[in-house]
């Protein structure tokens, strides 16, 4: 019986210690996520007082931060000019009340009525629409215009070329030019 006994003690060690590794796993885990949700929190709240610094003192910061507040006012710049751009191929002016985008040279919204910022229209890569009820700017190169459709450039005419003369003879049919009076091909008469 003794070594049953001394069996059923080991297993019985064996599986407490299991156990308690395996509750001492489980609690770390929660605590590492606890940690990890913590952190999320104190990182977030340094971006917001960054960002908060940064639009507070855009001209008055501290030496420390006069590399990283010209980076942030270089990259709002381009991103400035880029809007700028996606609004000149779209042909838009967006309305700074409502954000909504309106056609190039309108003078108010057409969703809230405000008046618009004046745009400089590129003339030189814009095409205006001579429809009177659209008048919308559109890139050069468009075939029709965005906002009504409207053919933007003529559409090419064919050249109309006279009629060729073609050869009489059944074995030739050559496409003569029409002032040509003999076939170019067998010389018949035309």
């Amino acid at each position: 019986m003794g070594m049953f006994d001394d069996l059923k003690k080991k297993v019985v060690d064996t599986s407490d210690k299991a156990v308690n590794k395996t509750k001492d796993w489980s609690d770390t885990s929660k605590l590492n996520s606890t940690i990890n949700a913590e952190q999320k929190k104190i990182d977030n709240n340094y971006y917001h007082i960054g960002k908060l610094y940064a639009t507070m003192h855009v001209t008055d910061y501290e030496d420390d931060f006069a590399g990283m507040m010209n980076e942030i006012q270089a990259s709002q710049a381009i991103i400035r000019d880029c809007k700028e751009q996606i609004k000149q191929i779209k042909g838009v002016v967006i309305c700074e009340n409502c954000d909504t985008e309106n056609p190039l040279g309108a003078t108010y919204c057409s969703k809230c009525g405000k008046e618009l910022p004046k745009s400089d229209i590129d003339t030189e890569n814009m095409v205006k629409c001579s429809n009177p009820a659209c008048g919308k700017y559109n890139p050069k190169g468009m075939r029709f215009c965005t906002g009504c459709g409207q053919p933007l450039v003529e559409v090419e005419k064919k050249i109309e070329y006279p009629a060729k003369k073609i050869c009489p003879n059944p074995e030739c049919g050559f496409a003569n030019n029409p002032e040509n009076g003999f076939c170019e091909e067998c010389g018949t008469k035309l």
